[in-house]
């Protein structure tokens, strides 16, 4: 931008790259032959450990989750996320 008598400015610009974090619920319950699987579980993303966000996670959705459009550095290092369950009651 500018012109040739105030001067030229180059601005460089560069969008945050992106990530997703997704999975899929496994039970290990010979197809829930005691009828004591949830209707729903939850998921929760953390962010170098520390809990950002959590979705309910249900069979109509195939037990499937994702987390999506998460920025993949913070500071110039790339960003450790993971994701934990909550405590299904009567499974380990």
């Amino acid at each position: 931008t500018g012109t040739s008598e105030d001067g030229f400015a180059v601005t460089n610009t560069r969008e945050p790259e992106k990530t997703s974090v997704e999975g899929t619920k496994t039970w290990n319950d010979k197809d829930n032959q005691d009828g004591k699987r949830p209707t729903e579980i939850t998921i929760n993303l953390l962010k170098n450990g520390t809990k950002i966000d959590s979705k309910k996670v249900t069979k109509a959705e195939g037990w499937k989750w994702k987390f999506e459009n998460l920025d993949k550095y913070e500071n110039g290092k790339e960003i450790n996320y993971t994701i934990t369950e909550e405590k299904v009651e009567g499974y380990t």
